[in-house]
Formats: structure tokens, sequence, C-alpha cells
């Protein structure tokens, strides 16, 4: 989000200039060096989909190259909100890129229906909630993958619950109170980080926030039964 914010400000500084078509070698001068990967139609005549790197929300130029729109856009004839399926996509192959060894997985009981990725904070008191219901989760035949998200617990408390030899039994001692080793370091690479970065790109703030296989978002705590429902709504 706070890329975009800055990119929208260097814009907007910027004296504009008129192009038959998206000029993609002047709008990345304009965004202050960000990568512009391609600009391609989208369902809006003379509006195109910009893909930024590192960006994993869905901005728009005009095809002047002038402006850069960020909001959504709905086809009112299908009612479809165009950007909300674009932002699925943009979410579903960021997570694909995530190794799943940096993530806490609780598998599905028998046959794998469905997954759901939550960005968690073991501080966070909703978080346990939805924490202590895994196994309704896991007899429904959905798998639950966490991603760390530090919104209340410091980095270097997740760090030593993501990095800890066990970190499933960590995650539970940390979520209900109880001690466990809190100086334990990240080699290398911290995952928490990496994580914490990929949710703020989503324009996550807050946790838990749950990610569907569709790539739909969902923000806050829903109790298991309401969402498996709708996970299994989603799914006909």
């Amino acid at each position: 989000m706070r890329k975009i914010a800055v990119a929208m400000g260097l814009l907007a500084a910027t004296t504009a200039v008129s192009f038959a078509k998206p000029d993609l070698s002047h709008i990345q001068e304009v965004l202050g060096g960000m990568k512009v990967e391609k600009a391609v139609p989208s369902d809006v005549k003379g509006v195109y989909e910009l893909y930024i790197e590192d960006v994993n929300l869905p901005l728009y130029l005009s095809a002047d190259g002038r402006y850069l729109i960020e909001g959504q856009i709905t086809d009112l004839v299908n009612r479809v909100n165009l950007t909300e399926n674009r932002q699925n996509t943009i979410r579903t192959n960021a997570l694909d890129k995530i190794d799943v060894k940096d993530m806490i997985v609780y598998p599905a009981k028998g046959e794998k229906k469905n997954t759901i990725t939550v960005f968690t904070d073991v501080n966070c008191p909703y978080c346990k909630k939805l924490h202590d219901e895994i196994p309704k989760y896991n007899d429904a035949g959905i798998e639950v993958r966490y991603l760390a998200f530090p919104a209340i617990a410091t980095k270097t408390r997740m760090e030593s619950v993501w990095c800890s030899k066990d970190p499933k039994a960590t995650v539970d001692a940390a979520m209900h109170k109880r001690a466990f080793d809190t100086n334990v370091k990240c080699t290398g690479q911290s995952p928490v980080e990496a994580q914490y970065q990929l949710g703020m790109s989503f324009g996550i703030t807050g946790t838990p926030n749950i990610i569907l296989d569709n790539g739909q978002m969902i923000g806050g705590y829903v109790p298991a039964a309401e969402l498996i429902h709708l996970i299994n709504s989603t799914e006909k």
C-alpha cells in the first residue's frame, strides 16, 4: 500500500505527457524506478491493467499514459467486479510462489478438498479462536496453512515460533500463553519478514486474514462452521 501511495504522489508531481499507447519506460521513471512488467488492455476501452513488480494490488493506466488509476472497476451489465477477480488471481499467484516449508501447515484428514491460507499473529486473540478450530477444518477436508503477520506480536517473537524445532507445538504454546523459547533465531532470510511484506502488499493490516483457494480474502475471524459453509458454497 505504501508503494502505491508513493507512486501516486510521484505521478501527481510529474508533468503529464501524452502517448498513443502506454509508454512503460516513462511510467517506470515516473514511479521512481519501480519495475513495470506489462500493461494489457482491460475490459474498459482506453484503460490498461498495469502490472508492477512486488505490487500485489490492481492498478490501471489510461491509454495515453497520463492517468494512473487505483480503484474498483465493476461490469454493471454482468454484475461482476473485474478488479476483485483480478485481485484474487494476483493473490493465488503470489501464494503459489511461497515454499510450503516456510508455512506452518495443518493437513486435512483424509482427502484434501480445500485449503485456507491464514495470515496469523500469535498474540492476536481472534487468531487463537481460529487456531482452536483447526480440527473442525481438518475434519471437513480443509488444509490450514499459516503465514506470519506480526500485527501485535513482535517480529522477533514470531520468528522464535516459525524457526523453532517444532513450529506446530510452539505456535500452540504461544497462542495459549504457555512458555516457549523466545531466543530462537532464524538462519538466513527470515520467512516472517517475507510473509509480513507479502501481507502488506495484499493490503492486510490486521489478523486473522484468510485467503481461500480462489484468492478471495476474508478479513477477520469467522466461525469455522460459517466459513466451511462458505467454502463449500463457493465450490458449487
